[in-house]
């Protein structure tokens, strides 16, 4: 329970990171590093391979608020940030099924028991959100956009819940199981400050070139200048068209133009048919080029030494890293002294907006 009201108490973060294969031994070893500090709320991701019922009824039994989904990552992985003090308190508010589209999966009701909370906010409280989706569900932009409409006090960040590249089951947790067709927003409330941070971590090159025929409900690319999409993709890298593979598109996504941005949409697989099938909305009209994805962390680096100039102590990171830039595993971060929390997804949320190839962070203040 989060502790008494008034209390002069700062937020403690602790985070613990287990590689085990085995979902108990995994689960063990996070219950291990973590519950000993009675936390007030749990924020977990967790690779698809891994046994989702044990998770899921692990989760159940902590009696905790949890925030939880799959994740990217192609080795087995549980992470878990655990958070306490600081009057601490997240509310969690379910929307689905997504496939029934906006009027039924974020109803006005549901909508309002959301807006009911930000509203009820404690006057010297901060108020940030956390937005989990299913990442195969392809309605990250109009539920960003519907939340960030009606709450535009309440900023927040999120990710799309993936599962290792394969593109075939994602999943969000609620209420003891793991769903699809599921998002799951959480609203934390804290005695001490948060900031907010994000970046594009991709670079476009080459000519433009418009996409001239799109399939907006399959997010894909089907012409560019007037040919296969495929055809061109690849004649703008150089190479054949039955020479790209899923690690030429991966590290290669298109970089469109939306009003005066220019925003990556990551290839998640090139169709039978030809076609670019994206990540992220498309539509007939945009510009495009190439982009390259980043190899290496330090412009998150930058991202996190500038959030921690707005938030002096900081007590704890979660990161939201697309799961189409490639890491350095020895690289050295400034960050490793700070308990850090990373989902690897298939697209990001900033406010009301859905990226991909970039990174949404969120520092959480020790002090308040």
């Amino acid at each position: 329970m989060p502790h008494m009201a008034g209390a002069t108490v700062g937020l403690t973060v602790r985070v613990a990171v287990s590689h085990e294969p085995d979902t108990g031994l995994a689960w063990e070893a996070l219950q291990s590093a973590l519950f000993d500090m009675q936390p007030d709320a749990l924020i977990l991701f967790c690779s698809s391979g891994h046994a989702l019922n044990l998770i899921a009824e692990q989760l159940a039994n902590t009696r905790l608020p949890v925030l939880a989904c799959t994740s990217a990552e192609s080795a087995p992985t549980i992470q878990a940030m655990a958070m306490r003090g600081a009057n601490l308190s997240l509310q969690r508010f379910a929307f689905a099924p997504l496939s029934s589209g906006l009027a039924e999966a974020a109803s006005d009701a549901k909508m309002q028991a959301l807006l009911d909370a930000v509203q009820n906010r404690r006057a010297e409280a901060h108020q940030v959100g956390l937005l989990l989706v299913d990442g195969l569900s392809r309605t990250e932009e109009w539920l960003a956009h519907t939340l960030y409409t009606k709450l535009p006090q309440v900023p927040f960040l999120g990710g799309s819940a993936g599962d290792e590249l394969r593109f075939e089951r994602t999943a969000v947790y609620w209420q003891g199981a793991f769903h699809s067709d599921m998002a799951v927003f959480g609203l934390f409330e804290l005695d001490t400050p948060i900031s907010l941070f994000q970046s594009e971590l991709v670079g476009g090159r080459g000519e433009p070139m418009v996409i001239t025929l799109a399939d907006v409900q399959r997010r894909a690319v089907l012409q560019l200048n007037g040919l296969p999409a495929a055809e061109v993709y690849a004649a703008a890298l150089g190479i054949r068209e039955d020479a790209l593979t899923p690690s030429i598109w991966r590290q290669h996504p298109l970089m469109v133009t939306v009003g005066n941005d220019q925003v990556a949409r990551a290839i998640s697989h090139i169709a039978s048919d030809g076609a670019l099938v994206c990540l992220s909305a498309v539509e007939s009209g945009l510009i495009a080029t190439i982009g390259e994805a980043a190899r290496h962390p330090t412009d998150i680096n930058d991202l996190v030494q500038r959030a921690q100039m707005r938030v002096d102590n900081v007590a704890g990171l979660l990161l939201i890293d697309c799961a189409l830039n490639v890491r350095r595993e020895d690289a050295s971060s400034p960050t490793h002294a700070i308990p850090t929390i990373t989902l690897r997804s298939f697209g990001e949320q900033f406010n009301g907006q859905h990226l991909n190839a970039s990174v949404a962070g969120l520092a959480f203040g020790a002090s308040p």
